[in-house]
């Protein structure tokens, strides 16, 4: 079995889609021009292990995608972070694995269905479960399916035959120090890789900053493999829970560190043609904050916040499955070719124990004992130095409330939006209708007894978290709005298309 590669420079920069025939001897791999081509391996991103090994496939921790051969069968890797995933389809005695599903569609001249508005609300129940989900299953318009795979290996046998793979296994920190050791060890391993002088391009790293915890954590890790430069958003969106209070800069947070930051206004994206699709098309659209910053991405290993909320909050909260902001960066990445450092990711599958070592006698000094509170990120903060009051004071956020429909869009994507959803939209029937009234009462239901049920245990002194037994896609009815996936995967296309 061989690798044959086909290089196409009008693809988005680190896109790729690989195309294994029964039978065949080799594996065709059309992909951008920044993913790296080896005999045996391919790649876009970084893992905590050595390059020229190519063993992407055994990292325990890996951000980006790629495949490696193994004899006669390819393993394809998601990253071992939430925020991506890998798509397979099945056509006759052919099997397509991409990492972008715009590209894995118009290569197959597939598309998303316009009578399906159940998108999002999919990609939000895969999100909810993805510490025990890692497969789910799209439809498109020709009656293939899309199958999504997140945190898992994919082999794919010679014989078309598909065999998920979990990830290798990380040893579970007992304390603040043995978790310490691992973010710090993991990053300083993904940034030697990246650095490779065995790659075609190599990768340095910059830091988004703000005034919150998580990105400030996560610019000390990069700082300590050489981070010379930051970003950061001066400006939070208003929101009645800060108030007029928006002031959400990392400027000082990145001078105390000595780090060269660049300041940016979250909304110096509005001049671009139809900004909101690349990222519409694969989550409500609330990371178009970033477009601002695509030329100080390009090329560099950017480290964020993301996934924070969720692991390092000290109160174990989940976070609202209603948003899956930073879902949305991918199209935008790869187009833009950069790796995301998603420092918060690594050991994420035992984030009970990283809670509980939140709460733990040892990180008493760096609890707040607020709503707000997040001892882990504190700590490291504060012992590089940043003082107290640079960070973590008020929950803010630079992100956008999701896009539904035009709301949030700018004047000529919303007009846009409005011609390409009258011309696919389909009216629900009856049984549409009917199938959303009692999901939505059966959900309502759910939700009660779950709150009810966990205001018990709480009486009790425990902590109850029970998930819904029924899809978001009951939260709200159906409508025309619900066509801004398909409309984003539409006007994305294009970047796909053979010319």
């Amino acid at each position: 079995m061989k690798l044959i590669y086909e290089e196409r420079k009008s693809l988005p920069r680190l896109a790729w889609c690989a195309c294994i025939s029964k039978d065949k001897r080799s594996i065709t791999i059309l992909h951008g021009p920044w993913v790296e081509t080896q005999p045996n391996f391919f790649c876009e991103g970084a893992w905590n292990g050595d390059f020229a090994d190519g063993r992407l496939d055994q990292a325990t921790v890996f951000m980006g995608s790629g495949g490696i051969l193994n004899n006669n069968d390819i393993t394809f890797a998601s990253p071992t972070h939430f925020l991506e995933k890998l798509y397979l389809i099945r056509e006759k005695d052919k099997v397509f694995v991409s990492n972008s599903l715009a590209f894995i569609l118009t290569e197959l001249n597939d598309a998303c269905d316009p009578s399906y508005l159940n998108y999002l609300y999919d990609l939000i129940d895969f999100h909810s479960k993805g510490l025990t989900n890692h497969h789910t299953i799209l439809p498109t318009v020709l009656r293939n399916k899309v199958h999504l795979y997140q945190r898992c290996n994919v082999i794919v046998t010679q014989n078309l035959n598909i065999i998920i793979d979990a990830k290798q296994a990380i040893q579970p920190p007992d304390n603040f120090f043995q978790y310490r050791k691992l973010l710090q060890e993991s990053v300083k391993d993904i940034s030697d890789n990246a650095m490779s002088g065995l790659r075609k391009r190599t990768y340095s790293s910059i830091a988004t900053v703000s005034s919150g915890y998580d990105s400030t954590a996560c610019a000390v890790l990069a700082k300590e493999v050489g981070c010379k430069n930051a970003v950061t958003i001066v400006r939070a969106r208003r929101d009645k829970e800060w108030g007029d209070d928006l002031d959400d800069s990392g400027t000082k947070i990145a001078e105390t560190l000595g780090l060269s930051v660049t300041e940016y206004d979250r909304l110096a994206y509005e001049h671009n043609n139809f900004p909101e699709a690349e990222f519409c098309a694969c989550s409500t659209g609330e990371d178009i904050n970033l477009l601002p910053m695509e030329n100080s991405f390009t090329g560099n290993m950017v480290y964020t916040g993301a996934r924070g909320d969720f692991v390092w909050e000290r109160l174990g909260f989940k976070v609202p499955w209603s948003s899956i902001v930073s879902f949305g960066v991918a199209e935008f990445r790869l187009r833009v070719g950069y790796i995301h450092m998603v420092p918060c990711s690594i050991g994420e599958e035992f984030h009970r124990k990283i809670v509980k070592i939140s709460n733990s006698p040892e990180m008493n000094l760096w609890s707040i004992g607020e709503f707000y509170d997040r001892p882990i990120p504190r700590r490291i903060a504060e012992d590089a130095g940043i003082p107290r009051s640079y960070f973590g004071q008020q929950k803010k956020a630079t992100s956008f409330n999701p896009i539904w429909g035009t709301v949030g869009m700018t004047e000529k994507s919303a007009k846009n939006f409005r011609e390409f959803a009258q011309l696919v939209y389909k009216e629900r029937t009856f049984l549409h209708h009917t199938n959303f009234v009692v999901g939505n009462l059966f959900l309502r239901l759910n939700n009660r007894g779950n709150k009810i049920f966990s205001t018990i245990a709480k009486g009790l002194g425990k902590k109850l978290e029970l998930e819904s037994l029924f899809s978001s896609r009951y939260q709200r009815p159906p409508s025309i709005d619900d066509l801004t996936f398909h409309w984003g995967q539409d006007k994305i296309a294009n970047r796909y298309i053979k010319k």
